[in-house]
């Protein structure tokens, strides 16, 4: 699928309430909405995530795509001792398929693919 979202990066300055482009290609990606006193923390917090998306996506992309490579490896791609190497293979069986399969499922979901 091809990028349909806004080029990053993305900046939140202080206290306004929009999130752009940093080259100012889209003045506002989105909005916090004026409101209550007391939520300022939390949308600013928000827009600080939402900021940081194409940044955090394309780090998840590259994690998952090192992941694949060690998985392909079987662990023992560095030259670690047969005990390190047990100790890695053991991991990649459980930790490392499920790493890669929440990444692999935020991935979609941040690209609006089915998973």
């Amino acid at each position: 699928m091809t990028q349909q979202y806004t080029k990053g990066p993305w900046v939140h300055y202080g206290a306004d309430r929009h999130v752009m482009s940093k080259d100012f290609s889209m003045p506002s990606i989105c909005q916090a909405p004026k409101g209550k006193q007391g939520k300022n923390a939390q949308w600013q917090a928000n827009a600080r995530l939402i900021a940081a998306a194409p940044e955090l996506l394309e780090a998840l992309e590259k994690a998952l795509e090192m992941l694949e490579e060690l998985k392909i490896e079987s662990g023992r791609g560095v030259d670690w001792g047969e005990e390190d190497a047990f100790r890695m293979g053991e991991w990649f069986e459980h930790d490392e398929i499920a790493a890669m399969k929440i990444a692999g499922a935020a991935i979609a979901k941040a690209k609006g693919e089915a998973q």
